[in-house]
């Protein structure tokens, strides 16, 4: 079967597409025949061989038209499950051999599927810039470079870096060096947005994989055709801190268990998919602080905003900074609060909770971007793609998996497996989107327990 298409979809379009293929051929076979039989003397022998030499020439052409035109998904989605990852193992297999050291390893991690894969980051954040940059050279992409204009701009970016994340500046330096630019030059703006990002989507063909496993392909008439883009919950019973997401979307992605160990960092643990070096979709790090993502694009909060008068850091690239530097919800409100966060491309919240119990849903403001916290007292939080901003009434009235989550949170969760259950209620298993991976982190033993939804029996327990 087909990865991205489940409920044996690939062999159900294969057979189909067989059928209409060989149909295709009989008709225009049939109509070639019986042309040229009134055309003539058809039983002649020369009549005959002109005959079959036009069916023959006729068939070829419908069989490829028909190949073509009858070509399904099924048949790219193997081939980018195949090629995805090529280019990018050569390229990082010389970046490593450069530099001398492994500082960034992937490998298998389901052992009938190529997605998702396990990758290890290992070094100092200067050895990290090192291969991206040598990735980056042989991929023919090339750090923006700060204009004249921006200068000023840059050098207070530098500034809100070198507080609160100096490990950036490292990176920058380490892809400086192997471009033979001056560090103080790259644009720090732009550095993950139009460097970082476009590198590592293009490198592992994101766009083929949109195209070729898109899930609305599954979807009946009669299922609306909405996407429902990831939910998060979290419990704190008996001195454990039960963590609850799904990562949910439209297609398949190039998606990496990803475990991040970078010099004067936390360790942490967790998924990513856009962005290989420089965010962390859901996580957690080795002081029990985990954050989780949702949508939150509806109406008045979509946003699609454009670089602020004041510094501030990409939406994506702070979710790694808070697993790499707070061990608690309150640091993580504290960096919050300090530092704009700029949302470029879509409007999203966070869950955030740490093992002392305390949790969180941030939120941004849809007027002026200020940040809105939900932390109110009480054993559970939930988070789908509703903004909470709109009060709890209109959350259980118009989202369906709020409504279904919130009594079995209400009743208590008490171990993973219970955790497992409230998932359950919201996970996306039919129509034009898929639940690509469900997972319960216990903030407490600090362990990551997953289930993906192609072999989503299987559980994959993680740790430190």
């Amino acid at each position: 079967m087909t990865e991205a298409w489940p409920e044996s979809r690939a062999e159900v379009v294969y057979t189909e597409n067989m059928v209409a293929l060989f149909v295709a051929f009989l008709a225009v076979a049939s109509g070639v025949y019986w042309t040229a039989k009134r055309a003539g003397d058809w039983r002649s022998e020369e009549a005959h061989l002109k005959r079959c030499l036009a069916i023959i020439a006729v068939s070829i052409v419908a069989i490829a038209a028909c190949a073509f035109v009858f070509r399904d998904r099924p048949w790219e989605a193997e081939r980018v499950y195949r090629e995805y990852d090529q280019e990018f193992r050569a390229y990082l297999a010389h970046a490593n051999e450069s530099i001398g050291k492994e500082v960034i390893k992937v490998e298998r991690l389901s052992d009938r599927f190529t997605v998702p894969q396990k990758l290890t980051i290992h070094g100092t954040p200067h050895e990290i810039g090192l291969a991206i940059g040598h990735v980056a050279k042989q991929a023919g992409s090339r750090p923006p470079m700060v204009a004249a204009a921006n200068l000023e701009l840059n050098r207070k970016m530098a500034e809100v870096y070198q507080r609160i994340y100096p490990e950036q500046l490292e990176v920058v330096r380490g892809v400086a060096e192997v471009f033979e630019k001056p560090a103080e030059r790259i644009d720090l703006v732009g550095f993950e947005r139009d460097f970082t990002t476009p590198l590592w989507t293009n490198l592992l063909k994101l766009k083929r994989f949109e195209e070729a496993t898109d899930f609305s392909q599954l979807a009946s008439d009669s299922e609306p055709f909405k996407n429902q883009h990831c939910s998060a919950a979290s419990y704190f019973a008996d001195n454990h801190h039960f963590v609850g997401l799904h990562f949910d979307h439209a297609s398949d992605r190039p998606t990496f268990f990803t475990t991040q160990e970078v010099t004067g960092c936390y360790k942490a643990i967790g998924h990513t998919v856009y962005e290989l070096t420089g965010e962390l979709v859901d996580g957690m790090n080795e002081k029990g602080f985990a954050l989780c993502v949702a949508s939150n694009n509806d109406g008045k909060y979509c946003r699609r905003e454009p670089y602020p008068s004041e510094p501030a850091v990409v939406m994506w690239h702070m979710m790694q900074i808070l697993l790499h530097k707070c061990a608690t919800v309150d640091e993580a409100l504290s960096l919050l609060h300090d530092v704009r966060v700029w949302f470029p491309d879509e409007s999203n919240h966070w869950l955030i909770a740490d093992a002392t119990g305390k949790a969180a849903v941030v939120e941004w403001s849809p007027s002026d971007h200020k940040l809105v916290v939900f932390d109110a007292p009480g054993p559970y939080k939930l988070m789908t793609n509703m903004a909470c901003q709109e009060g709890e009434d209109s959350l259980v009235k118009n989202c369906f998996r709020y409504a279904a989550a919130k009594p079995l949170l209400e009743k208590g969760v008490h171990d993973s497996t219970e955790m497992f259950a409230v998932l359950e209620s919201m996970r996306i298993k039919r129509g034009p989107g898929r639940s690509l991976w469900t997972a319960v982190m216990d903030l407490n033993t600090k362990t990551m327990q997953v289930r993906y939804f192609k072999e989503f029996e299987r559980k994959y327990t993680f740790g430190f």
